[in-house]
């Protein structure tokens, strides 16, 4: 039996069809009073991270876990309470979703978070796969400021950022899930080429048939204005320091993980505007 956490989000839901259609037990743990998730042959579970008997109760009879949640300011915590839990409850392997570039002096706040529950789980005595993916593509169809009025808003500048699409990550994580030898240690996960945001923008909107441009500020600036937006203050600074990494080049290198893991190279930027418009079948 698999738990997947976080089965509602970008890369839980791509994820759980795929587990079914390989005929795996799958129990997906979803929070309570939250997003309703309707998928066919799959348990679902409603529990809390913060609530270690419905914790509990989730991993119960499963021998591999997904490690996935929303961002958090108590991030490290949580996972690592999923981890404690994991191996009082028997789980042997754990596909974790980390972050490129995670590292204990990174700059990043969510890249140093990481790091701590990256090596919580190698301290853990399980078989782990860390799974390290880039920003997904997903983000840019709800992108800070929106495109409403057909513009982003980022500060990011000519900056680029091998994007990944949440459904190659979940195609990743299935592949391991579903080894009998899953393969173990960190795995870097991105698209096939690093794009700037400017030029992100650019295809989005000729995907949509409207103009969208891209508008670069500077970070104070982005990070009053989404906070007047009322975005949570650690997710303010984590976006600010995604951009200044992009802004300093740090996040364009590509690797070959999707390729390596599922014999086929990962969706491009324009592979996957086709298919969230439409023009192209998914």
């Amino acid at each position: 039996m698999i738990l997947v956490t976080g089965s509602t989000g970008n890369v839980g839901r791509e994820l759980v069809p795929l587990l079914v259609q390989r005929d795996l037990d799958v129990r997906c743990l979803v929070h309570a009073g939250g997003v309703a998730l309707r998928t066919a042959d799959a348990e679902v579970v409603e529990g809390d991270v913060d609530d270690p008997a419905s914790v509990a109760a989730a991993l119960e009879g499963c021998d591999r876990l997904f490690l996935l949640t929303p961002a958090h300011p108590d991030q490290v915590r949580r996972e690592s309470a999923l981890v404690d839990a994991a191996v009082r409850a028997g789980v042997r392997h754990v596909v974790a979703v980390s972050v490129v570039g995670a590292d204990a002096a990174s700059p990043s706040t969510f890249a140093r978070w990481h790091r701590e529950v990256d090596e919580h789980l190698r301290a853990s005595g399980l078989g782990v796969t860390l799974l390290r993916p880039t920003a997904f593509m997903q983000v840019h169809l709800v992108p800070p400021g929106g495109a409403a009025d057909g513009r982003w808003y980022g500060a990011s500048g000519d900056g680029a950022h091998a994007f990944v699409d949440a459904r190659d990550v979940a195609d990743v994580a299935a592949h391991v899930l579903a080894s009998s030898h899953p393969v173990e240690g960190a795995l870097e996960v991105t698209g096939p080429r690093a794009i700037t945001v400017p030029e992100a923008a650019r295809a989005y909107g000729q995907a949509f048939g409207r103009e969208v441009a891209y508008v670069d500020l500077p970070p104070e600036q982005l990070a009053g204005a989404m906070r007047g937006n009322g975005v949570p203050g650690f997710l303010v600074e984590g976006i600010v320091e995604l951009y200044a990494a992009i802004r300093a080049g740090h996040a364009a290198t590509t690797s070959n993980g999707v390729e390596e893991l599922t014999g086929r190279p990962p969706g491009s930027y324009e592979d996957f505007l086709d298919r969230v418009t439409g023009s192209s079948t998914p």
